[in-house]
């Protein structure tokens, strides 16, 4: 009997791992979405509800202290996470989606928006702490180009 459970036991681990609390179930299939193998190619339609595929920030505090949020749109799926270890909110998939969705909305940069002003719109938005070490950040807009931002302080 012990033989078995321990058959088990590798079987179990590997659904677990195959699981990923960061997807989406019910995001809009309006959303501008990257092709896979083609990181050039994003699709998107007139409906869209923001003009990027892909967004991802990371603003470092002190070292020990940060606020990340990741949201990817491939035609394998939507991936959302947010953390912010100053407010203690650790957010996935749908929740995580939910939170970030009506500030991605509101958004009013495109790709041929001024790095200051991405940057400035998106501390705004997220109500961030400007006393940051640094903050990074990389878009793929509904055109299929790759901006990455930075600031230093």
């Amino acid at each position: 009997m012990i033989q078995k459970r321990w058959l088990l036991l590798p079987a179990a681990m590997f659904v677990l791992a195959a699981c990923n609390d960061d997807e989406v179930t019910n995001a809009p299939d309006s959303a501008p979405t990257e092709q896979e193998g083609n990181n050039d190619v994003v699709t998107t339609s007139s409906d869209a509800p923001f003009n990027f595929a892909k967004f991802s920030l990371d603003v470092d505090y002190d070292g020990t202290t940060s606020v990340e949020i990741d949201y990817s749109n491939e035609s394998t799926g939507v991936e959302a996470s947010y953390k912010n270890d100053k407010t203690n909110e650790t957010l996935t998939g749908n929740t995580a989606y939910h939170y970030l969705e009506p500030i991605f909305e509101d958004f009013s940069f495109n790709a041929a928006s001024s790095q200051d002003e991405v940057i400035d719109e998106v501390i705004r938005a997220f109500n961030l702490d400007e006393n940051f070490n640094e903050l990074d950040m990389d878009i793929t807009f509904d055109n299929g180009s790759e901006v990455e931002y930075m600031r230093q302080k």
